[in-house]
């Protein structure tokens, strides 16, 4: 009679361990937004509604920088107990993957087209923005 294998304890956690040690294959291949925010930060064109890529490009970076600073900003402030905290920052993490996969896929729809990019960028942007006005809600008066 053949003796099924059941995983010990030993094995669940050197299992537990292999995996945890493989970053996942999103953060291993970095996207837009980490590129981005990489970068050094560049000067706001003047007019960003000239209608030049490049210039509407850059605003929109500018836009995005400016709403990640601000969602930064309001996430220090909604550190509250560790219990709290630990919950936000899983919410938080969460939330990073659909940002990215959204505005990946708000791109994607523009595969091939010049404005692809800027799409991206604004989405980042957008949804940076809304997050942010969720935070300030949710955290009440």
């Amino acid at each position: 009679m053949h003796r099924r294998h059941h995983p010990t304890g030993l094995t669940i956690a050197v299992l537990l361990a292999m995996m945890t040690a493989i970053p996942p294959l999103a953060a291993q291949q970095k996207g837009l937004a980490d590129r981005i925010l990489a970068q050094p930060a560049q000067a706001k064109p003047a007019n960003c509604d000239s209608g030049n890529r490049i210039d509407l490009e850059l605003c929109a970076v500018a836009r995005f920088r400016s709403a990640d600073a601000e969602l930064n900003r309001v996430y220090r402030e909604l550190a509250g107990d560790t219990q709290n905290r630990d919950l936000l920052l899983g919410a938080q993490r969460v939330w990073l993957a659909y940002r990215d996969a959204t505005c990946a896929w708000e791109q994607d729809r523009l595969r091939g087209g010049t404005a692809a990019t800027l799409y991206a960028i604004n989405c980042l942007a957008a949804v940076t923005e809304a997050r942010t006005s969720y935070l300030v809600q949710a955290s009440g008066p």
